[in-house]
C-alpha cells in the first residue's frame, strides 16, 4: 500500500489519535467545565479512548482490504498490543509534560480495558459496516 494511500485509508485512525492527544496533552483540554457526570468519569473516557482506537484501526485495516470478511486473529491481537503500547507511551508522557496533570495507572487500566474490549467486539461490527457499505456501492 502506497502512502497516499494508507493515508487516506487510515483517516478514521488519524482522527482518533488526534482527539486523543488533543484530549491528554492539553492542560484543560475543555476549559474550566469540570466533568461533574458522576464519579469516575475520567476513567470512562480513557476506555473509550482505547475503544475507540482499536476499533478505528480494525475497521480501517477491514476497509482497505476489500477481500477480507473479518480481521484475523493475529491482527487483532497486534492491534490490541499496539494500542496498549501507544496508551502506555500516551500516559508517559502526560506525565512528563508541564501541563499539570500527572500520569494515572488506573487512567492507563482504563485505556486498556476500553482497547481489549473495542479490539474483541470491532471484528465483527466493523464486518458488518464494511459489508452494508459494500453493498451500498453497488
Amino acid at each position: 500500500m502506497k502512502i497516499a494511500q494508507a493515508l487516506t485509508a487510515y483517516m478514521p485512525t488519524a482522527a482518533v489519535v488526534a482527539v486523543i492527544l488533543y484530549a491528554t496533552w492539553l492542560p484543560a483540554p475543555i476549559g474550566d467545565t469540570e466533568l461533574p457526570l458522576f464519579e469516575g468519569i475520567d476513567k470512562v473516557i480513557h476506555a473509550i479512548f482505547g475503544g475507540g482506537l482499536a476499533g478505528a484501526i480494525l475497521f480501517d485495516y477491514t476497509r482497505s482490504r476489500p477481500s477480507l470478511r473479518v480481521a484475523r486473529p493475529a491482527v487483532v491481537w497486534y492491534v490490541l498490543m499496539g494500542v496498549m503500547a501507544f496508551m502506555a507511551v500516551d500516559e508517559s508522557v502526560q506525565g512528563m509534560l508541564p501541563i499539570g496533570r500527572p500520569a494515572d495507572y488506573a487512567d492507563l487500566l482504563a485505556d486498556w480495558l476500553g482497547a481489549a474490549v473495542g479490539a474483541l467486539t470491532a471484528p465483527r461490527a466493523v464486518y458488518a459496516t464494511v459489508r452494508a457499505a459494500r453493498q451500498r456501492s453497488r
